[in-house]
């Protein structure tokens, strides 16, 4: 579950059944009329929303009854424990499933690269995480958060773009940005020595669906770019390197290096070509002297959060800990800070 979509189950399988947004969970007999993500930086804003989106998931794409089966969500590192209770309340006392886990994205992001042990970056569409793992529990004293992700770099490539003269103005104009950004746009391992070179040699075509053709150049490194200059779109704020940094440093002097040598980058905003490289350097630069520093860029980033709950879920010695029915009724909401960390 994140800012703009959900991802859907099941357990042991290599692919999400699909993603869910707001807009699609909207029926011709109105389902679901809002226009608004109900989740905003990683937190549930309209819980009426969300609760409609969830049902029509059950209704209309897994074609499911809630009490068929146990259900995984995945909540940010540093999720108020109030969010916590009240999605634990819902799905087991609004929507009447049999059993339900909670785990946090990164977690489960780790998990799908096989390790136990590491530092993930997060970025996805609504908020960017650093966090600490150790042993396949979040440190949370050295979890760093930049406000700055997929939603907001589509909006500032469409500033960009502007500023060439190019508008794009309507929803279908900003899906049309977002397929920009996540074909052209690359991170340059110099931005100035980029921004030095020759329009020409920079230039990338894209052919609107009326024939039109937008062409394209410095728009497409600067709009990442933004994740470790945050300044560049006017918000004063640590850049995706500098938080990494930071969160390894909050760390047991005696894990630090087992957190620079493995770094995993996670969720769609990590994708840009050239990101992992520049993370490696810009760290590098500031890193204790001999400290070998490694970024992973997995393949399946983009679902990594939701392969690490398939694997999960799918585990015979993970079905212990769901939090049945039964459990919730006797200890009540809060059983999921007892049970799920």
């Amino acid at each position: 579950m994140g800012t703009e979509g959900i991802r859907k189950p099941g357990a042991g399988t290599s692919q999400p059944a699909g993603v869910t947004t707001d807009a699609q969970a909207t029926d011709p007999r109105g389902y679901c009329t809002s226009k608004n993500y109900p989740v905003k930086r990683g937190l549930i804003t309209s819980w009426e929303d969300m609760e409609i989106m969830w049902k029509h998931i059950y209704d209309y794409n897994l074609k499911l009854k809630p009490c068929d089966g146990p259900v995984l969500i995945t909540e940010p590192a540093l999720n108020p424990l109030a969010n916590r209770q009240q999605i634990t309340e819902v799905f087991f006392e609004h929507l009447g499933v049999p059993a339900f886990y909670m785990s946090i994205q990164a977690v489960l992001a780790l998990f799908a690269a096989g390790f136990t042990t590491g530092l993930v970056l997060n970025s996805g569409a609504g908020i960017t995480q650093s966090v600490p793992i150790f042993e396949g529990y979040c440190l949370p004293h050295g979890v760093q958060q930049l406000d700055l992700a997929g939603l907001d770099l589509t909006n500032y490539l469409m500033v960009l773009m502007k500023n060439h003269g190019i508008l794009l103005l309507s929803a279908s104009d900003r899906k049309i940005a977002e397929d920009i950004k996540e074909t052209f746009c690359y991170v340059a391992m110099n931005y100035e020595e980029e921004m030095a070179k020759k329009p020409d040699c920079l230039e990338k075509v894209y052919q609107l669906p009326d024939g039109k053709v937008l062409r394209l150049h410095d728009q497409l490194f600067s709009c990442p770019e933004a994740l470790f200059s945050p300044y560049h779109m006017n918000l004063e704020a640590p850049g995706i390197d500098k938080i990494c940094f930071s969160s390894i440093m909050k760390c047991d002097i005696g894990l630090r290096n087992s957190f620079f040598s493995n770094i995993i980058l996670a969720g769609g905003s990590t994708s840009f070509p050239g990101l992992d490289k520049r993370l490696v350097k810009d760290i590098a630069k500031v890193a204790p002297a001999n400290t070998p520093v490694q970024v992973t860029a997995p393949p399946e980033m983009k679902i990594s959060v939701w392969m690490g709950g398939s694997i999960l879920a799918s585990l015979s010695a993970f079905q212990d800990m769901w939090i049945t029915a039964a459990e919730f009724k006797e200890v009540g909401p809060n059983i999921v800070h007892q049970r799920c960390f």
